[in-house]
């Protein structure tokens, strides 16, 4: 496989929430841009296929470092990057996070995609990265400050209280004049259509623009829309009236909410509605689910929200929403699939976490992984041991939580559902979502 190692969004958040929970300790965040990466990288006799050029003169040469355009070239860029970082002696992968590097002393983080670096840490600990990167390869290096800039194509900087990170107002503005949509005034709220099986599926012209205007909206990474985007998703290909109807509302609503962003700022304990003290580098996810939440096909939507504990404060790092594999038969079984998600979600934010924050050999020091449900009776099928009856079609997701919730640092909570952050990640607002909502999943109105 040929591939150059690539970020997500939730590992860029949660290193900005490090960086702005530690802003007290000097730490600080810069962006770096390798010019020509793949030109840097080295072509491994044994490891990569022999590439040969011919020059003008006639002459054949085999090459020892990569060009644009060659297959190999992703791949060798990721193992040269890679091979640079170890020979720093300071910085190690992660073990799960193969595009990110911790300090081993703790003091800094590096991600990468691609070509793009997200570095935070001390002033003293960046200072000695760039300077050694730079001995190595071409740098384009930008401090993150109160001015937007551009990363990994959304806008970045820094707030009083941490950063801002998310789609700009003029992505909006753009994508919805290339797809020809009228900016009309907005109630706020959706008026979602919901499918039926009797609607005429329209022309390729149609289902082009369908697909289009779905992949700029998958890009706009605001939690409020996220299981609309889920429920556009599941229509691609056979699009009809109604549904584009849902992606011109949709798009009209960002409009009249354009003000929004996505912010990494903090949140206190009793916003959440979280009333114990939970080590440094734990991670409280909410996970939550529609049933049924499709008219055709009866899929439910799983909803999952990670808040990072940090400085004895949240912070929102990480969302998600996704169809569920199969339809099941209760409400019950559309909980234990969407905390199954909830789980993996909040356990790669704790792997992010526990270099920095946690000691896997210190009781008290280990970061926790709490899980939290609305729903009693799914929480009673996993703390129970075995599987009834009622539970036999999605059994094998109760085992696995059986069995992640019997390990130490791992954690099951119920809470209300008026304190189910991740409800607006599984249904269809009727009516706009509450500021309390809003604020608690990551999102500031702008000044």
């Amino acid at each position: 496989m040929n591939f150059a190692g690539t970020t997500e969004s939730g590992v860029v958040r949660t290193m900005l929430a490090v960086c702005s929970s530690r802003r007290g300790r000097g730490w600080e965040a810069v962006t770096a841009d390798v010019s020509q990466a793949f030109l840097n990288a080295e072509l491994v006799e044994g490891s990569d296929h022999p590439v040969f050029v011919k020059s003008p003169t006639g002459d054949v040469w085999r090459l020892k470092k990569a060009l644009y355009g060659l297959r190999a070239a992703p791949k060798a860029w990721q193992r040269t990057l890679r091979k640079i970082m170890l020979e720093s002696q300071r910085w190690v992968p992660m073990p799960k996070h193969g595009s990110t590097f911790v300090e081993t002393g703790g003091s800094g983080m590096v991600t990468v995609h691609v070509d793009d670096l997200l570095i935070c840490g001390t002033r003293e600990v960046i200072e000695k990265l760039l300077e050694y990167l730079q001995s190595r390869v071409t740098l384009t290096v930008n401090p993150v400050t109160e001015e937007p800039q551009v990363f990994l194509g959304r806008t970045l900087r820094r707030t009083p209280l941490g950063f801002e990170y998310g789609i700009s107002k003029d992505y909006i503005s753009e994508s919805m004049e290339q797809m020809k949509i009228s900016k009309d005034d907005h109630t706020g709220s959706i008026r979602w259509v919901e499918p039926e099986e009797s609607w005429t599926e329209l022309g390729l012209d149609v289902q082009s623009w369908y697909r289009s205007a779905l992949g700029r909206l998958a890009w706009v990474d605001r939690p409020d829309i996220r299981v609309l985007v889920t429920r556009c998703g599941g229509r691609s290909g056979h699009a009809c009236e109604g549904d584009v109807k849902n992606m011109k509302e949709i798009w009209r609503y960002l409009w009249s909410t354009r003000d929004l962003v996505s912010v990494i700022e903090p949140l206190t304990a009793s916003e959440l509605g979280i009333k114990i003290v939970e080590p440094e580098g734990s991670v409280r996810v909410f996970g939550d689910a529609s049933h049924g939440g499709e008219r055709i096909g009866r899929r439910g939507i799983s909803g999952v929200v990670s808040y990072a504990s940090l400085g004895g404060l949240y912070y929102p790092v990480s969302w998600a929403s996704s169809r569920q594999a199969t339809a099941v038969a209760s409400s019950m079984e559309a909980e234990l699939l969407a905390m199954t998600v909830a789980v993996s979600n909040g356990v790669s934010v704790r792997d992010l976490l526990i270099p920095l924050c946690g000691d896997e050999d210190d009781e008290a020091r280990r970061p926790w992984a709490t899980l939290v449900t609305d729903s009693r009776a799914a929480r009673d099928a996993v703390l129970k041991q075995g599987c009834s009856t009622r539970v036999k079609h999605v059994e094998t997701k109760v085992f696995f939580l059986q069995s992640w919730v019997t390990k130490r640092d791992n954690k099951l909570t119920s809470a209300g559902t008026s304190e189910m952050w991740a409800d607006p990640l599984t249904k269809v607002a009727t009516k706009p979502w509450s500021d309390t909502h809003l604020r608690n999943l990551g999102l500031r109105r702008r000044p």
